[in-house]
């Protein structure tokens, strides 16, 4: 998620099918893959072009060329077209750690594109390219990850749009996960009924808040709703986050 905190760690694991670990050297590289937003707004198909037009290389299009989407890209050629950092490893044996801070992945994504602080939305992909020194063998493979807004998302069960019946016991559930898709556990919900009546027409008035905990990712509350109610309206707060029925 994305906080000041924020690092991404990984680890290699470098062995012979027989399990014997591999000792050598070789490099892990990080590439910003942008969102479809940023993508748009920069022309990141455009990126080989200008980047050989500008070094004048032989063999340049002499068209610019077409939209191509983030997803064609293979990731032999993520080098040509997205951001990255390069890191040499000069040794390993059978293992490799490693991090980037949120620094070292903010500069990088400014490098592809990103004009915000904020990194939450984009991806990171982290190739790894390995040599034995013994048996002379070299393997690539990758992994990546996407950063998720740290605020939690609040989502009524059953969708916005409810039907409801006049002097009966309203029941609504909110699911509280984090952007991943993991449940909240713990901590509680705020809700706040707002009700429109036939015996009064005029602004619709709110009645007494709800506290309820949040349960393996669900709160429940229940609304008692006279015999007059015609309208109802529900808001939902956890923290910083409102969501509106």
């Amino acid at each position: 998620m994305d906080v000041s905190s924020l690092s991404i760690q990984g680890v290699v694991l470098i062995n012979h099918t027989s399990g014997r670990s591999c000792v050598g050297n070789g490099s892990i590289t990080s590439f910003f893959i942008p969102s479809e937003e940023i993508w748009n707004a920069t022309k990141g198909w455009e990126k080989p072009y200008h980047d050989a037009m500008s070094r004048r290389l032989s063999g340049t299009p002499l068209d610019v060329p077409k939209y191509r989407s983030i997803d064609s890209i293979p990731v032999s050629d993520y080098s040509v077209y997205f951001a990255y950092e390069y890191r040499f490893i000069d040794y390993y044996k059978g293992r490799i750690n490693f991090e980037w801070h949120r620094d070292d992945l903010l500069g990088l994504a400014k490098r592809g594109g990103a004009t915000s602080d904020e990194l939450f939305g984009n991806e990171f992909v982290f190739v790894a390219n390995m040599t034995d020194w013994y048996s002379g063998l070299n393997r690539t493979g990758w992994a990546g990850t996407i950063v998720y807004d740290d605020e939690l998302n609040l989502k009524w069960i059953g969708g916005n749009v409810r039907t409801f019946k006049p002097g009966s016991l309203f029941r609504v559930q909110v699911a509280v996960s984090y952007y991943d898709g993991r449940p909240v556990s713990g901590g509680s919900v705020t809700l706040v009924p707002t009700v429109g009546s036939q015996s009064v027409k005029t602004a619709m008035s709110e009645y007494s808040p709800q506290t309820n905990p949040v349960v393996n990712g669900i709160a429940h509350f229940q609304i008692p709703l006279n015999v007059y109610v015609t309208r109802l309206a529900l808001t939902v707060s956890r923290a910083a986050f409102i969501c509106n029925s």
